[in-house]
């Protein structure tokens, strides 16, 4: 993947891959908390959200001098309520809401395209297929509701007739 570097000006850098990326934290010119954009998705995270880009981070001194310097490894996702959340819940919730609209109700469809879209905002990369998923879905409910009311309606106004 490659990203473009936003500048707190507004000015964008790149593309640069992951590589390239590392290479420019070792020259100081890309720091943790700096806003990247996904070139493919167009979506924002910061930088030490991006698998693969290694930062290096300093311990505070202690007494008996400088401790050595702590490697810190981006994990994929974003941090959120004291840990990282990588939209893999979101994602598990849009298929149980597609799942409920299949089985019961139509309208828990929107649930699913709202959890997709959360999904997407955290970088998930399954976002886009579950959201497509969900339209082919719902496509696929609204045939079946329709196919169900002409087949009870057919029932409930005499349309069997086959009972002595």
């Amino acid at each position: 993947m490659r990203y473009f570097v936003i500048a707190a000006d507004g000015t964008r850098f790149g593309p640069a891959d992951v590589p390239t990326l590392n290479q420019w934290v070792v020259e100081g010119r890309l720091l943790p908390e700096q806003w990247v954009e996904n070139e493919a998705t167009r979506s924002r995270l910061q930088a030490g959200q991006i698998p693969g880009i290694v930062f290096m981070v300093r311990r505070p001194e202690v007494s008996s001098g400088e401790a050595p310097p702590q490697v810190y490894q981006a994990v994929y996702g974003r941090p959120e309520y004291g840990g990282y959340d990588d939209g893999s819940g979101d994602i598990r919730m849009a298929w149980l809401y597609i799942g409920l609209g299949l089985i019961c109700c139509t309208p828990f469809m929107v649930s699913a395209f709202t959890a997709c879209r959360r999904a997407q905002a955290k970088g998930n990369p399954k976002a886009a297929s579950t959201r497509t998923a969900a339209w082919v879905l719902l496509i696929l409910s609204i045939f079946l509701n329709i196919w169900a009311y002409k087949a009870l309606s057919g029932v409930f106004s005499g349309g069997f007739k086959d009972y002595p």
